[in-house]
């Protein structure tokens, strides 16, 4: 089981499986998981479904990636809710192959979602679960690159009262008043994917394609200076080199997308501290990343189902290996599931028919080397039926 987005809180964390329909809980003491709930309206076989996860109360709340809902799972009752989104069908155009939303945050008891390929905001109330969609209305413009126009950046920059959000491929800050439930569109001299706020006056700039992060002072609209990443540093051209950056302990910390380095910058020395580095650029590294807790960070290595736990002082790193949980049965209904199941078309490297096989029958029927092929898939189903 692949592991897609995280919310981590005190020791535990619920992620979102990669191949099935629901939600996973981890303790990270253990590395044990265990498989909490199926998401509402789905067979359990559904993949790919989910993209950001959040967590505020008693509220898990997971935004499915290419689908006009999200998903609210009541902790404390273990109760899952499908909520249908009926505003979004009207700007489906913009979807593209980003996925609604990959970025969420928690701001006092409200869980906010950020738009990638939907270009809004949806803001939660986690006591009445009250929600709210901002849509944000984008000009077609000439300094858009290919299919970027329209599109929000992958990070926010998030102050007490007001997100600034990029636009990809143009030259443009998208303002949000978090208060007023306001938003204005601001110029700016870079295009960039990620912006990261250190206070109320400082905002950090993540151009696309350039090796500068460029420092912006929010109360004056001025930018003071950049910041250039240390020689080494290299990711791949025409690909998102970083999925997150953020303060925590008086430091940025940087993880990598499709670059080879995890970097810690002291921002009044611009000096960066490379953690750890990778032999390639090509590889997709950290799916995302946060604050652990007082003294610690985290990135998600999703190849390995992997937490890196990162001691903001030592440098230490802790690597959490995730487990399968062992208890999805208990969540499936054999006839919903497995007509869903069986009626779709699966790409050949998605299913493993080892792992399927002894799934149903409780035994290794078949070699981990033996995987379907293209065009055999509804012989073996018809056997297996």
């Amino acid at each position: 089981m692949r592991f897609g987005y995280i919310a981590i809180e005190k020791g535990k964390g619920w992620f979102v499986p990669q191949k099935f329909s629901g939600i996973v809980e981890v303790d990270f003491s253990s590395g044990k998981s265990k498989f909490l709930s199926r998401l509402s309206g789905y067979s359990i076989f559904e993949s790919n479904l989910c993209g950001a996860i959040q967590k505020k109360n008693n509220l898990l709340v997971t935004s499915l990636l290419y689908k006009e809902e999200l998903n609210l799972y009541r902790i404390k009752e273990s109760e899952s809710v499908r909520v249908i989104l009926e505003k979004f069908t009207s700007r489906k155009e913009v979807d593209s192959k980003r996925g609604k939303f990959r970025m969420s945050f928690c701001k006092e008891n409200y869980i906010y979602f950020i738009g990638c390929g939907y270009p809004g905001i949806i803001k939660i109330d986690t006591e009445s679960e009250e929600i709210k969609i901002f849509d944000i209305e984008i000009e077609n413009g000439s300094q858009a690159k290919g299919n970027d126009n329209g599109v929000l950046g992958w990070s926010a920059g998030i102050t007490d009262k007001k997100l600034y959000i990029p636009l990809c491929g143009r030259k443009e800050l998208v303002v949000f008043d978090m208060e007023k439930e306001e938003y204005k569109i601001e110029k700016i001299r870079n295009s960039c994917y990620m912006a990261v706020s250190r206070n109320e006056q400082d905002l950090y700039l993540f151009p696309e394609q350039n090796r500068v992060i460029e420092n912006y002072d929010i109360d004056q609209g001025e930018w003071k200076r950049q910041i250039h990443f240390p020689e080494g540093f290299l990711g791949e051209e025409e690909s998102r080199w970083y999925c997150a950056a953020f303060f925590h302990c008086g430091y940025m910390w940087i993880f990598p997308s499709k670059a080879n380095m995890v970097l810690r910058l002291e921002v009044e020395k611009e000096e960066f501290v490379c953690i750890e580095e990778f032999d390639n650029v090509e590889e997709l590294k950290y799916l995302n990343a946060g604050v652990y807790d007082e003294n610690k960070v985290w990135g998600f290595y999703q190849k390995e189902n992997r937490l890196d736990i990162i001691d903001c002082h030592s440098l230490q790193i802790q690597h959490k290996y995730i487990s399968t949980p062992d208890n999805i049965g208990e969540f499936v209904r054999m006839e919903e599931d497995w007509e869903s199941y069986v009626s779709q078309i699966h790409i050949e490297e998605e299913l493993d028919m080892k792992q399927m096989l002894s799934f149903i029958y409780g035994k290794d029927s078949l070699s981990a080397e033996h995987k379907i092929r293209k065009g055999t898939g509804s012989n073996i189903w018809e056997r297996i039926g």
